[in-house]
């Protein structure tokens, strides 16, 4: 007999069940901890030092023209443990990234990565550096 019978799929059900409530669980935990009392003074200072120009990415890179650029920045972020990146880009933008099967999970999170937080920039020319914008998208060298 072919096997794939009911109770086997009812079994991987229930897996899948349990394995995407341990992923609401951690993504709750993270969260919590990015938000939480022990990290706010952390995020504070760095939201300040973001908001006060000192920590920015320098205006001549332009990650919306420069692919190469763009690239270096998601083989940088790429370096880290897919678990971990997932779980902190949840927790900060709020939205869940989609799963890849296990051996491709890193490449749909670059993917993702670059369409949710880089491909606004390439897109809306109000987030781009205004001699960017005027120049119709092309840096102005």
């Amino acid at each position: 007999g072919g096997g794939g019978g009911a109770g086997e799929r009812q079994t991987l059900t229930l897996m899948e069940f349990e394995n995407r409530r341990q992923d609401a669980v951690n993504r709750r935990r993270m969260t919590t901890l990015l938000r939480g009392p022990s990290l706010r003074p952390v995020i504070a200072r760095l939201e300040a030092e973001v908001e006060s120009g000192l920590l920015c990415v320098r205006p001549s890179l332009n990650l919306a023209a420069d692919v190469g650029q763009r690239d270096n920045l998601l083989s940088l972020l790429g370096c880290y443990n897919p678990l971990w990146l997932r779980l902190a880009l949840e927790a900060i933008s709020g939205e869940m990234a989609p799963l890849g099967a296990a051996a491709d999970d890193a490449h749909a999170l670059r993917k993702w990565l670059d369409k949710r937080f880089l491909a606004p920039i390439r897109l809306d020319p109000a987030a781009r550096p205004a001699a960017v914008a005027a120049a119709g998208g092309r840096h102005p060298d």
